[in-house]
C-alpha cells in the first residue's frame, strides 16, 4: 500500500509507491525534448481525448464538448494513480517521524494541448 511520509528536511511529503516501480520505458522523451513513442501516439494531444479517462475539468474556448478538441487546459483522472479512495486515513507516528496511508485520488493536469 503507498504511504505518505513527512520529509523532515525540506518540510515536505513524498509518496512511497512501492507497488509501481518505474522503468526506462515509461519516460519515452529524449535528451533534447523529443517525444518518442513507437506509436507516435501521445493520448494528452488535443484530438485524442478519447485515449484518457473522462476529463473532470477544462478550460475550453468556444463552448467545445466536454471529451473533444477545443480546450486549452485539461483535467483528467490519473489511469496509475498510486492513491485510492478506498479505506480509513491511518496516521502513524514514530518519535519525530510522520506518516500516513496513502488514501486519495491523483489527477493529470494537461497544461497546453500543443506540448511536444
Amino acid at each position: 500500500m503507498p504511504e505518505l511520509r513527512k520529509d523532515l528536511l525540506h518540510d515536505k511529503w513524498v509518496l512511497i509507491a512501492t507497488e509501481q516501480a518505474l522503468e526506462p520505458r515509461f519516460f519515452p522523451i529524449n535528451r533534447n525534448g523529443t517525444y518518442v513513442r513507437k506509436d507516435k501516439v501521445c493520448p494528452f494531444c488535443a484530438g485524442n481525448e478519447s485515449l484518457t479517462p473522462p476529463e473532470i475539468a477544462a478550460v475550453r474556448k468556444d463552448n467545445s464538448v466536454p471529451d473533444s478538441p477545443g480546450w486549452i487546459v485539461r483535467t483528467v483522472p490519473s489511469k496509475y494513480s498510486a492513491f485510492k479512495l478506498e479505506g480509513e486515513l491511518q496516521e502513524e507516528r514514530s518519535g519525530i517521524y510522520f506518516s500516513c496511508n496513502g488514501l486519495g485520488k491523483q489527477e493529470v493536469v494537461i497544461g497546453n494541448s500543443d506540448h511536444n
